[in-house]
């Protein structure tokens, strides 16, 4: 009993630091680079090819967790796709693909620790669902 209870109040205190993340700021930053990520709205289906892919360090459950993929666009844009509970579908680089645009959250996410070399240089981020 005293175990469930203290998982519970451990979960609601992680839940509350998580929900505090609203519009551009981000509850727990990966690198000091996510803070200046510039978020946008997918409005269009997009079609590119895979430069990077990383799997979220666990499937969704109490915390939500996204897979990141950064994709070079065929209109020569580079950017960042995070999907909301992606641990299945993965990506290899130079993979042609396809984003679907998804709404961004109101509460935290969580993102794959692996490093890239793209983590400050490419800024622009959106949700969405690859295929």
């Amino acid at each position: 009993m005293i175990r469930t209870i203290t998982l519970i109040s451990i979960s609601i205190l992680l839940l509350s630091s998580f929900n505090k993340t609203r519009n551009n700021k981000l509850a727990f930053a990966n690198t000091d680079c996510e803070a200046n990520w510039n978020y946008f709205s997918l409005t269009d289906t997009l079609k590119g090819r895979v430069l990077f892919h990383a799997k979220p360090p666990f499937t969704c459950g109490i915390l939500t967790t996204a897979s990141l993929t950064v994709i070079k666009t065929d209109k020569k844009d580079t950017i960042r796709v995070l999907w909301l509970c992606n641990n299945n579908v993965d990506f290899k680089k130079s993979d042609i693909v396809k984003i679907y645009p998804a709404k961004k959250p109101d509460f935290g996410v969580l993102f794959p620790n692996k490093k890239s070399k793209y983590d400050c240089s490419i800024k622009n981020t959106c949700y969405g669902t690859i295929e």
